[in-house]
């Protein structure tokens, strides 16, 4: 499954983008699930539990990625293979 996915940074006035792409690769190791909710105790308010069909990993093992920030809008994007 084709999947985009955007993270941002705010640095004082504007921040930076980080968009990566390429297909998803869903995870179902149990172990990996509990150490999500380790990681992440706040999932669990959400009543999420290894067993949950709710929680749901991926990961992107290949794709493209690149930074983007406003002022430098008009520049050609560094393309990051992985």
């Amino acid at each position: 499954m084709k999947i985009e996915v955007c993270f941002y940074k705010h640095d004082a006035i504007i921040g930076t983008t980080l968009r990566i792409s390429g297909n998803a690769e869903f995870v179902y190791d149990t172990k990996l699930k509990a150490k999500a909710l380790t990681d992440r105790p706040f999932l669990k308010s959400y009543g999420l539990t290894v067993d949950s069909p709710g929680l749901v990993l991926f990961r992107i093992a290949h794709g493209r990625a690149h930074f983007w920030k406003t002022e430098k809008n008009l520049t050609p994007k560094e393309i990051i293979e992985f």
